[in-house]
């Protein structure tokens, strides 16, 4: 019987360590499985920071919901726009443009960085020499489209990114428009963001390249300062501001702002096309005077 005992108690020290095997093995899996969701954790916490601080684009643009031919002409506007040459850095790159079953698209470049809307709600206003150098790199992008016969007609800080690299870009062909006798017009509607607006552009009229420098001039008078010369309780009385008024110089809003910049944004925003830059070319060459660098000379935007 006291050998029975002895095998017996051997037996149990046996299972016993076999469950405590087990019980180790299951322990040290469900430690490491732990770890994993904690580190997991920790990096999408992680990327939720940097998502508030940072909007990162990635761009699938349905162009229009129903294959008519506004939607055609500006999926090809678009692929004119991928046709640019590589080294147009102040546009965001389109790689592919198409139909799905009736819903046109634009596949555009992924960029981190921030809107300049963002930017400037996150600042109040920009100092006059962070303005100028952006205001430079949008006018090249526009440029770069212009000379490729495309006007954007939807500027506006939403649709101008900061990389964190502090390059500037000018993003959202959407609802641009190819310059021939066919769409001389918006396509029969006015659309795009009446804050932004060029007075023809409210009126459903011709617009070419001097309506984006419109545009233009009232991003500049936003950066500077904080706000859009012209605002109401409707998009309506917006427009007809845009049509009707005179803007309130930005000097009296931000006396910091050297009277040549406060011509140039004025310039820029003149109610007769014919008064305003004829071309993004010479404007660009005004803010550049005010820089004190040649166009390719200028250096890329400190996001503070």
């Amino acid at each position: 019987s006291a050998v029975k005992s002895k095998k017996e108690k051997g037996a149990l020290t046996v299972e016993a360590c076999i469950a405590l095997t087990i019980f180790l093995m299951v322990f040290v899996t469900i430690l490491y499985i732990m770890r994993i969701v904690f580190a997991y954790g920790i990096m999408q916490h992680a990327l939720n920071q940097t998502a508030k601080e940072f909007s990162t684009y990635s761009y699938y643009y349905a162009v229009s919901g129903m294959a008519d031919i506004n939607g055609k002409i500006q999926s090809s506007t678009a692929a004119g726009v991928a046709s640019f040459d590589e080294n147009v850095s102040n546009i965001v790159n389109v790689y592919d443009v198409g139909e799905d079953e009736g819903v046109y698209y634009i596949v555009m470049e992924l960029v981190a960085g921030i809107t300049l809307k963002r930017y400037i709600e996150k600042k109040a206003r920009l100092s006059v020499k962070e303005a100028i150098s952006i205001a430079i790199q949008v006018s090249m992008g526009i440029e770069a489209a212009h000379n490729n016969h495309i006007i954007h007609r939807d500027i506006k800080p939403q649709n101008i990114i900061i990389s964190r690299e502090g390059k500037v870009k000018v993003t959202d062909f959407g609802i641009a428009k190819a310059v021939s006798n066919s769409t001389i017009t918006a396509f029969g509607s006015t659309i795009g963001s009446v804050h932004y607006f060029s007075p023809e552009h409210a009126k459903g009229s011709f617009t070419d390249a001097k309506s984006d420098l419109y545009s233009l001039g009232i991003v500049m008078y936003e950066m500077l300062t904080g706000r859009v010369p012209f605002d109401a309780d409707t998009p309506v009385s917006v427009a007809l501001k845009q049509v009707q008024e005179e803007p309130v110089d930005p000097m009296n809003y931000n006396d910091t702002i050297p009277v040549s910049v406060n011509r140039i944004i004025l310039k820029a925003m003149q109610k007769d096309p014919n008064l305003r830059y004829q071309n993004a070319s010479e404007m660009i060459r005004d803010l550049s005077g005010e820089n004190k660098v040649k166009r390719d000379q200028h250096t890329n935007v400190i996001i503070e």
